[in-house]
This record gives structure tokens, sequence and C-alpha cells, in this order.
């Protein structure tokens, strides 16, 4: 949580600070071992980082995804645990599935679909998710709840007007 240090927030970035170290001759398990080492598992903000560093990782094979993903499960999982927020389980979602961990890859998606949204990204997120499963309709109840509490944010409301008007028409 030191604002001097790298942050990470986009993936570009992520897959930037990844190339960067490589680059330098840091070998990328040693930067990711010191990582995990540091990070506050509570703090969202290293939370993320972590998860857009090891996707940019990973599709970069920086090291071998086999590896990467031994070095790092524990410190995932605690980072899953103390997630709350529906993007960010899709993020590690992601990780999990370039490791190619389709189980541990669900468990995200169904933490992820028992949420709230908490953002009009969380709603986006959350009707995808539904989608994937053939069930986008179970979105509609959570993304209504968000919208009338945030009546400001109209990218929430037309997903909700949207979705409603075509599952009332099956």
């Amino acid at each position: 949580n030191n604002p001097s240090l790298v942050r990470v927030i986009h993936s570009v970035v992520a897959k930037a600070t990844a190339s960067t170290y490589a680059k330098r001759g840091r070998l990328p398990t040693a930067v990711i071992q010191e990582i995990a080492v540091r990070l506050d598992e509570k703090n969202p903000d290293e939370r993320y980082f972590l998860a857009r560093l090891l996707c940019a990782m990973v599709r970069e094979k920086l090291p071998a995804n086999d590896l990467l993903f031994s070095l790092v499960k524990d410190v995932v999982s605690k980072c899953i645990q103390n997630s709350k927020h529906i993007i960010e389980l899709a993020i590690w979602r992601n990780f999990y599935l370039l490791c190619s961990q389709q189980k541990l890859a669900e468990q995200c998606a169904d933490s992820a679909l028992a949420l709230e949204p908490a953002s009009v990204g969380g709603c986006y997120t959350l009707f995808s998710l539904w989608c994937e499963r053939k069930e986008e309709n179970r979105a509609l109840r959570p993304i209504a709840k968000w919208v009338k509490e945030h009546p400001d944010q109209m990218a929430g409301y037309d997903l909700y007007r949207s979705e409603e008007r075509r599952v009332g028409k099956e």
C-alpha cells in the first residue's frame, strides 16, 4: 500500500510491469515471490495488482504456467477468500482458466455469482457470468437492486432495461 510502489489497475500496465522486470534481468519467479511475501491479502488494491500481474505473466508464459501457479496458489487462495467484489473474482477466475485450473475457476465464478454488484462494472460482469451459464435472467434481480440504489448510473439502468425486455419476450 506504499504509493512509491508499482500499482496495477489495468492489464496493460501489468503486462508492461512484467516486461520491465524481465528486461532488467529479474527472474519472474523471484519477482512473484517477492511480491507474494509482501502482499497484504486484505488490501483490494494489492490483490488487484497481483491478479492483473499474474494474468499478464501467464499470457506471456513468464514463467511456465504450471510453475507460476505452484508459486502463488496459496497466496491467491488467501486473496480470493478476502475478495468481496464480482470483478475481482472474475479476474482471479481468468487467472485460473489461464492456468488450466477449471475447478478453481468455477469456484471463483460461483463466489462472484453469489455477490451483489458494487459498480456498473460489477453489473456487467455479473451479467456476463450468468450469460456463460445460459441463465442471464438470474442477473436481473441483483442488477435491478443496484440500479434502484444508484439511479444516477445510466449504464446499469440501460443493461437492466435491455435485458428485462429481452427476457420478457421469451
